[in-house]
């Protein structure tokens, strides 16, 4: 099992603004999310959020 933790990010302009190439500010937040992957034998692909 290996869990992954990455820190949240504010953008100002706005995510789809940057996408399209825009130059922005992200300011980095306290909060984050959470991954953990776990193998299993049967070839499924199972999601919880």
């Amino acid at each position: 099992m290996k869990r992954y933790y990455r820190n949240g990010k504010l953008l100002p302009t706005g995510e789809y603004v940057v996408l399209d190439g825009a130059i922005s500010l992200a300011v980095p937040t306290k909060f984050g999310q959470h991954l953990v992957v776990t193998a299993i034998k049967a070839p499924t692909f199972i999601w919880s959020s």
